[in-house]
């Protein structure tokens, strides 16, 4: 059981805004539950449930009305050979669930997504009719390259082409650039581009936005990272700064951007910082089961990795990318080796599973 607490600022005091609860078996997941604070106690909100069986899974989706849980909506995700390939969502309607929408997953030779298929459900003629379609491709190192969406046009019976969204890595597999575009006829329209920077230890510190305006680039918004981590902890804090003018003084949010002509500086004139602060891992492992998992070396200048975990029973692990893409995975032994020569260089993510509970250790491969 595990309990995430959100608080607000209030009359220069935080107090109970939110709070989430997790509630496991065998450190599966089974059921969230979200509750607000007011008059002065907390009252339900969303319930999530989960259930697992076989090669499916399943999620439903409660809201609470009247002192009682009331389903809304039931996710069913279908696995083949640990690949999802097909997801199902159903309505709740006079206490029966009725067909929404369906998605059918592809995959290339590399196991990596190529393509998902959005149905919807035709009450009518009681089928499954083609709604989207998204087409990804993949760099040589199996980063995301290129995203294509199309929509189904039922009067011309073809696809469609409507949005596009490109991707530009350093050598490290950090995303340096997105270039999104929109279909304009017969071309593709640049609509907006977001560039990112990162410190020596693969860091972003910053990231900006531009929308593509008569025919150029103008910046819409900058969002800056900093990390301390004196006084023992890490301490991230991000400034983001909205380029234009504000239609009123006091506007909070921005209600419109106005375009200044190439060259002329515009000012800022709204933004807003967040704090986030995490105690170092050293603090959270106080067991010595857990202390003694150990992965090294990290970063390491040629992709070998080696996991020393004498007294962990590790029954799988496997790496996946910072997108999310499964790399290499394995079943169990305390001491494993983790070979990414192959890979990319970048930042990868280790999930270990052992007997007792999960846990996530970021690579560098330099």
């Amino acid at each position: 059981f595990f309990t995430e607490t959100t608080k607000k600022l209030e009359s220069g005091q935080f107090v109970d805004f939110s709070k989430v609860d997790y509630k496991y078996n065998n450190n599966i997941l089974t059921e969230k539950t979200i509750q607000d604070w007011a008059e002065n106690k907390w009252i339900n909100s969303q319930q999530e449930q989960y259930i697992t069986s076989n090669n499916k899974s399943y999620t439903i989706q409660r809201y609470w009305l009247e002192n009682n849980w009331v389903d809304k909506i039931k996710t069913e995700y279908v696995y083949e050979d640990l690949k999802l390939v097909e997801i199902y969502f159903y309505l709740k309607n006079n206490a029966q669930w009725v067909n929404d929408r369906y998605i059918r997953i592809s995959y290339n030779e590399q196991q990596l997504k190529s393509e998902e298929v959005i149905f919807l459900w035709d009450t009518d003629a009681l089928k499954w009719i083609e709604s989207e379609k998204m087409k990804y491709t993949y760099t040589n190192t199996n980063l995301p390259q290129l995203e294509e969406r199309q929509e189904w046009n039922a009067t011309d019976k073809d696809w469609e082409k409507k949005y596009r969204f490109s991707y530009e890595y350093d050598a490290f597999g950090n995303t340096l650039s997105q270039v999104n575009a929109r279909w304009n006829v017969c071309f593709w329209e640049n609509d907006t581009r977001v560039d990112s920077k990162y410190d020596t230890q693969y860091n972003l510190i910053s990231k900006e936005i531009f929308s593509w305006i008569y025919n150029m680039w103008l910046s819409a918004y900058y969002e800056q990272f900093s990390f301390d981590t004196s006084n023992n902890q890490t301490q991230a804090e991000s400034y983001v700064s909205y380029w234009g003018i504000s239609s009123t003084a006091n506007d909070y949010y921005p209600k419109h951007l106005v375009v200044l002509p190439a060259g002329e500086k515009p000012e800022i004139y709204y933004g807003y910082k967040i704090k986030s602060i995490y105690k170092p891992l050293s603090e959270i492992i106080k067991n010595s089961d857990e202390a003694s998992l150990i992965v090294f070396p990290n970063p390491s200048p040629d992709g070998i990795f080696y996991v020393n975990a004498p007294n962990l029973k590790i029954k799988d692990w496997r790496v996946v990318s910072i997108d999310g893409k499964l790399i290499k995975q394995s079943n169990g032994g305390n001491n494993s080796v983790i070979n990414l020569q192959g890979n990319a260089t970048g930042v990868y993510v280790l999930k270990i599973h052992t007997d007792q509970k999960f846990y996530v250790v970021k690579l560098i491969k330099k």
